[in-house]
């Protein structure tokens, strides 16, 4: 039992699917629907919560998510016009036309004790340590209005998208096809762009999400999601490995991009890699220090939250 006083049991065996987790995606169940973390009132609680934090106050100090509405502007994450803005819109999410997403929940310590659950849970019925392969955990929270769409985009990643409440259609496509994720779609995200240009006429897998049923995203699978006829609830666990590193190379690569030359990807010279990485890891480390990262170590994941 966990600390919120249920089971810990929320995915069935998934031993066939291991294989395939990080490398394609694919449906899943789940029995998170209904949990006493995720009612309505609950998630308002949480939506209050997030959305008092200011930014320096969030990991990394990293803004606690984003908040989309048509007809409110730019508002400073924490201020009381943002709390006011978000509450309402959350108030009204079966007609306010918002999208919603609270980032790293587990600062929160009943989310932080939840999503040590499900990690310890996944690790059993996939036979995969996440402890062991991911450095980092991040449970993501989506609340959005019928219709709203979510636009073509990739993550770095290793995520478990679970559907609470609604319906959602997702198109995943195949990352690992060059004519989809190119290596300038990969520079631009590893400039901080995660919404590519989609550039290829691919078709995509498609999976129509209810309560109760989740998909496996893999790092870098271009995706889209539209909400169905009703709000919807989703619930990301995304895990990220320690580190990348051929993000070094794409960051220099868009640099040298920029002065119109056409450098080659990575793993075409690793004497050519290490000497872009050598390059422009200084200014990196600098910049992680100063911004922080966000996600919870999976080292940390037992220590106090937020109350």
């Amino acid at each position: 039992m966990s600390s919120t006083g249920v089971a810990t049991t929320y995915f069935p065996p998934m031993t066939e699917l291991a294989n395939s987790v990080g490398k394609d995606s694919f449906l899943f169940s789940h029995s998170l629907s209904g949990h006493e973390l995720f009612t309505r009132d609950a998630v308002k609680r949480l939506v209050e919560t997030i959305g008092a934090l200011h930014v320096r106050q969030s990991f990394g100090g990293i803004p606690p998510g984003f908040f989309i509405k048509k007809d409110v502007g730019h508002l400073e994450w924490g201020s009381p016009e943002f709390q006011r803005a978000l509450d309402e819109a959350y108030d009204n999410i079966d007609f306010s036309g918002s999208r919603i997403k609270l980032s790293d929940i587990q600062q929160v310590d009943v989310y932080r004790d939840l999503l040590a659950a499900c990690i310890l849970n996944l690790s059993e019925v996939t036979g995969i340590d996440f402890q062991r392969d991911f450095s980092r955990a991040i449970a993501t929270l989506f609340i959005s209005s019928p219709g709203e769409q979510t636009p073509y985009h990739v993550d770095q990643e290793v995520n478990f998208l679970l559907q609470i409440d609604g319906i959602k259609h997702v198109s995943l496509f195949d990352g690992n096809d060059r004519a989809v994720v190119t290596s300038e779609h990969m520079e631009e995200f590893w400039m901080g762009n995660s919404f590519i240009e989609r550039s290829h006429n691919k078709e995509p897998k498609s999976y129509v999400m209810g309560p109760y049923q989740g998909v496996h995203q893999p790092p870098f699978f271009p995706h889209l999601i539209t909400v169905g006829d009703s709000m919807s609830v989703s619930l990301s666990l995304g895990f990220r490995k320690a580190k990348f590193p051929e993000a070094e190379v794409y960051r220099m690569n868009s640099y040298l991009r920029k002065l119109g030359l056409t450098p080659n990807p990575p793993g075409s010279s690793q004497v050519v890699d290490g000497l872009k990485s050598a390059i422009i890891r200084p200014a990196l480390r600098a910049k992680e220090r100063f911004l922080g990262s966000n996600g919870a170590t999976l080292s940390s994941l037992k220590k106090p939250a937020m109350r």
